[in-house]
């Protein structure tokens, strides 16, 4: 089976997605090689261009490149810290503001959080945190947030997370 790809711009402030073009790419060539047309309507017209230059110039006009690294490690090092209190946390990894919390039932056989973590999940969206969960098993706690996500914001989610810990 075939996936298509779409090359889009987050656009900063708004959550909002902006289909730009549809860029040669590996799977493009891919999907090329195989006799499989690639088509994309979003791309490669005159508005769709001056908004991929306006986004990306907003992200080097604010820095959010570089709000997107400090407020990642930020958030690696509470939940880490979050460690210490609940060993239901079998481990933190992430990278930027892509960062995931492994939930577990024991931490030393690492044997993963079942159904328990949808409740989570809900707890968290109540306290205003739209947390997905991923991995093989369902138990990660997948937290990406916009690139506009700030150190109080980070702050929040932690301690939503501790609050929401606490109680389960």
């Amino acid at each position: 089976m075939a996936y298509k790809s779409f090359y889009y711009l987050q656009i900063p402030k708004t959550g909002s997605k902006y289909f730009l073009n549809n860029m040669y790419s590996p799977l493009k060539y891919e999907l090329d090689k195989h006799g499989i047309e690639f088509f994309n309507t979003y791309g490669g017209n005159p508005v769709s261009m001056a908004t991929g230059k306006a986004v990306l110039k907003t992200i080097q006009d604010e820095e959010l490149q570089k709000n997107a690294f400090i407020v990642g490690k930020l958030l690696v090092q509470l939940f880490k810290e979050l460690m210490d209190k609940h060993t239901i946390i079998g481990d933190v990894r992430g990278e930027g503001l892509f960062v995931g919390v492994e939930l577990v039932k024991d931490r030393t056989t690492k044997e993963p959080l079942g159904k328990e973590i949808n409740q989570i999940v809900e707890a968290l969206k109540n306290k205003g945190f739209l947390i997905s969960t991923d991995g093989p098993y369902n138990n990660v706690l997948k937290i990406k947030p916009p690139i506009i996500f700030t150190e109080k914001n980070a702050m929040d989610l932690s301690n939503a997370l501790d609050e929401v810990l606490s109680i389960s």
